[in-house]
């Protein structure tokens, strides 16, 4: 989606303005191309528009990848799977953006799970049942 990495912020390019989403229809076309590619981030993961977007992704997927033997319906499930992970991201995204207090709480917290993943992984209990 046009991101560096994973932390890397969204390109607009591949973003729909609400009144993209508000007037798309399904029936006249999809709501993008292969070339142009959009989702819709902040609306309903299953909405028309993102929809729209699976078929036209699982389509260039099978163009793309012909070996792979995936059925479109697979390729559009899975790609609104990786949608609802995106829509996650995003609007973490938006949410640090917005306050930046927020920034610090969750450093303080992924510090605070990594510790506590670090002191778990040693911890190897065994009980004698005899």
């Amino acid at each position: 989606m046009h991101h560096e990495t994973a932390s890397s912020p969204f390109s607009p390019i591949c973003i729909p303005s609400a009144r993209e989403v508000e007037t798309f229809n399904p029936e006249y076309a999809e709501c993008c191309t292969a070339d142009s590619f959009k989702v819709d981030l902040e609306g309903h993961t299953h909405s028309t528009f993102n929809k729209s977007s699976a078929r036209v992704f699982a389509q260039d997927f099978k163009d793309t990848y012909p070996q792979h033997k995936f059925s479109l319906e697979e390729i559009k499930k899975h790609w609104l799977t990786h949608v609802s992970r995106l829509q996650m991201v995003y609007r973490k995204q938006v949410k640090l953006a917005a306050d930046p207090r927020d920034r610090e709480v969750n450093l303080k917290e992924a510090k605070h799970r990594r510790s506590g993943r670090k002191s778990n992984v040693g911890l190897h209990i065994s009980f004698d049942v005899n």
